[in-house]
């Protein structure tokens, strides 16, 4: 597995990992230095393990395929890739300042005329995502990157593209290998049926109605009852929970 003792390691002599800024089940990522531009960049790097899995070392390399076909300023942006000595697969992307959707959630309220800005802003990045012909199928807070610019204004970043898809190559699963994270599947997504980006949409109705209403709207006790209220759920007025949209 990669981890703190791959700090330092410098790959195809140009990108060095100088610190950890999150470990997942597949893959690490590093805060790194592009030696060559001499500029911050952020190292997603395989876990040595992950090598042996199939699932794993496709979706790394999906990923890589996804950010090379998309270009926008609300996608964050694609630097590289490449192999490390060992014969990991690594990408290189654009360092975020910031913090994820689901950390300003966690630290206040935002602010209406803010949501309504972020909205606008992730379904403009979709609209790159899907014009490449991929379907992004994990849009949640957690890849929703949120930072301010040198005006004070909001601005969007969507990451993670690790189960994203061109759409000629999303077909039906069996059930119970669904892909993304349930509470914010579309009803489609969550039966494993064939997707389109009507999907994304979806889940970005979900996001925003968490925003407006601190309510995640089709969380339940268990996964299960989660795609069971997606698929067969009544929907609670937001106006029930914000007094602020009356």
């Amino acid at each position: 597995m990669s981890g703190q003792g791959d700090l330092g390691l410098t790959l195809d002599q140009r990108y060095q990992l100088v610190s950890m800024l999150g470990i997942g089940t597949s893959g690490a990522v590093y805060r790194g230095r592009d030696l060559q531009e001499n500029r911050r960049v952020a190292v997603k790097l395989l876990h040595r393990d992950m090598l042996t899995s199939e699932e794993a070392v496709a979706r790394f390399f999906r990923e890589i395929g996804a950010a090379e076909r998309i270009e926008h300023p609300g996608v964050v942006g694609f630097y590289g890739a490449g192999m490390a000595s060992d014969g990991r697969p690594y990408i290189v992307q654009e360092f975020l300042y910031g913090e994820d959707m689901e950390e300003a959630l966690a630290t206040g309220r935002l602010q209406l005329p803010q949501i309504f800005e972020i909205s606008l802003q992730l379904l403009d990045a979709l609209n790159a995502v899907h014009a490449a012909g991929l379907v992004h199928r994990d849009v949640k807070p957690e890849n929703v990157f949120l930072f301010f610019d040198e005006f004070g204004g909001i601005r969007v970043k969507l990451v993670d593209f690790g189960i994203a898809k061109a759409r000629s190559e999303i077909s039906t699963t069996l059930p119970g290998r669904v892909k993304g994270k349930h509470a914010y599947m579309s009803p489609e997504q969550c039966q494993g049926l064939e997707l389109d980006g009507r999907s994304d949409i979806f889940s970005v109705g979900i996001v925003m109605y968490e925003l407006i209403t601190w309510t995640r709207l089709f969380k339940r006790q268990n996964d299960l009852d989660t795609l069971k209220a997606i698929t067969s759920g009544a929907v609670r007025p937001p106006r029930d929970l914000n007094p602020a949209l009356d």
